[in-house]
């Protein structure tokens, strides 16, 4: 499965976030079956900038000013799923 925003923001809808699932299923003896999948999440737009640091401010641990930040709150997301069964 693909899935891709292409444009506009709203609550459920972030443009350019895109995400993809791969999966396949394997039977034995039609008794068990074991489904396999990957569903991975990214893209989205990515903000990036520059703190003012006052000059008595001292930035932690070499923490640079500049950032860079991804609007796709799912990007960190990504999961495999294993399921096993069995039928009688």
């Amino acid at each position: 499965a693909w899935s891709h925003d292409v444009k506009g923001v709203s609550q459920t809808f972030n443009q350019a976030v895109k995400s993809y699932s791969l999966g396949t299923n394997f039977e034995w003896q039609k008794k068990f079956t074991l489904d396999l999948s990957y569903t991975s999440f990214f893209g989205g737009r990515v903000y990036c900038g520059r703190d003012a640091v006052a000059s008595q401010q001292v930035l932690v641990g070499g923490q640079s000013q500049s950032y860079c930040t991804n609007a796709n709150p799912l990007s960190d997301r990504d999961f495999y799923s294993a399921v096993v069964s069995y039928s009688f």
